[in-house]
């Protein structure tokens, strides 16, 4: 794709702070020897606003949508520039000694 838009950056800046206070809930239960049925509920909500905000910046950040048409690509193009790609183009082949033995081919 290319550069990152700022929304992608802030809702993944979002994800990593929730993935830190996430880490850091589970390490203080353990010190206190309880237990949970998960994460607390801000950080289920801090990770579904960082995961909106990626998506929303991911859709805006999307190149233009071309049309489904077939040859869209291909309209403007001659058939000889399709069929004959420049790497199938060979220079040294066996035309160049066969010409300079019979010069009137």
């Amino acid at each position: 794709m290319g550069v990152m838009s700022p929304l992608n950056i802030v809702g993944m800046l979002i994800l990593i702070h929730a993935a830190y206070s996430a880490a850091h809930y589970k390490a203080l239960v353990a010190d206190l020897n309880e237990k949970t049925q998960g994460p607390p509920l801000d950080v289920m909500v801090e990770v579904a606003v960082g995961f909106a905000i990626c998506m929303i910046g991911s859709v805006m950040s999307a190149q233009k949508l071309r049309p489904v048409k077939g040859g869209y690509d291909t309209m403007n193009k001659t058939f000889d520039s399709l069929s004959s790609p420049p790497d199938f183009h060979t220079f040294s082949h066996r035309g160049q000694v066969l010409k300079s033995r019979y010069p009137t081919l």
